[in-house]
């Protein structure tokens, strides 16, 4: 994360034409408290550039780990991005339940499983000892033993998030696939709706616009596959192709009914791939 973000920063990312440079950055009021809550591989480095192009120093990314400051205090003012807490951590560093407002971005589980296997083991930079252990034991394993050892480890923090902030917060839940489908629309929703605030859309609808996904993927379309980038492919549904019957068994065992909750499924009799359709 803190690599692509400092790129971004840095204006190393494909120059925006004039017309969709931001002009200027809008300030949190000193009494407000925002939070972007999310789980890894669901946007939250695109989300995160957006943010921070609208809100300049009013902006708290999260260059690493889970997104609590570094002096352990959410204070007023900011909007903390990319935070990979429940909301009772939050309420602790913030002071209470009550002293912070939230949206929690989530997405469809089976893609983040997916989106987390290629970054863990191709594409993202190691950074920690943590991510350094995890390639090294994916590098190991083919790729359905290698998905089944995440749904079992890595996942699982994910899938906790996502419950909880259901359970706490089901109408501040915002999913990955509509927010990125149409953006245009769903970040307004979020900015004035859900955050309360008063940005105007031209200004959203050009950041938005500014950190497209062909932009970052340079030039790839939504739903083109590089497994080997960090914008690998964008587009949801890709689980499919991966998800072997024992991939599509173990995740059904380790997460009965989050997909139904999370408004994925209405059942649970979705399946994956087969081993023929694989070796064909």
């Amino acid at each position: 994360m803190l690599k692509l973000f400092q790129k971004w920063s840095a204006g190393s990312a494909e120059a925006p034409s004039k017309d969709l440079q931001q002009c200027e950055s809008f300030p949190i009021a000193s009494d407000r408290l925002l939070i972007h809550a999310t789980h890894p591989k669901a946007g939250s480095q695109w989300v995160q550039a957006i943010f921070s192009d609208l809100f300049g120093v009013s902006a708290v990314p999260n260059l690493a780990g889970n997104g609590t400051p570094s002096d352990g205090v959410f204070r007023n003012g900011r909007i903390y991005l990319s935070v990979y807490l429940l909301p009772d951590e939050i309420a602790r560093h913030a002071g209470s339940p009550d002293a912070f407002t939230p949206f929690f971005v989530m997405r469809d589980l089976r893609d983040t499983l997916v989106s987390l296997y290629f970054s863990l083991k191709v594409s993202h930079e190691i950074l920690d000892e943590f991510m350094a252990a995890a390639r090294k034991r994916l590098l190991q394993l083919n790729e359905e033993e290698g998905l089944i050892y995440l749904i079992e480890t890595q996942l699982q923090n994910s899938a906790k998030l996502q419950k909880t902030w259901l359970h706490s917060y089901p109408d501040r839940c915002v999913k990955f696939e509509s927010l990125t489908a149409n953006p245009d629309h769903e970040m307004p929703r979020v900015i004035n709706g859900l955050l309360g605030l008063d940005v105007p859309e031209k200004a959203i609808r050009r950041s938005c616009q500014k950190f497209a996904f062909e932009k970052l993927a340079g030039g790839r379309q939504r739903g083109e596959e590089d497994t080997k980038s960090h914008f690998r492919s964008g587009a949801p549904g890709g689980w499919r192709k991966h998800f072997m019957p024992n991939v599509t068994e173990a995740f059904k065992d380790e997460f009965p009914r989050l997909l139904q909750d999370a408004g994925y499924e209405s059942d649970d009799s979705w399946q994956g791939t087969s081993a023929d359709t694989m070796a064909g």
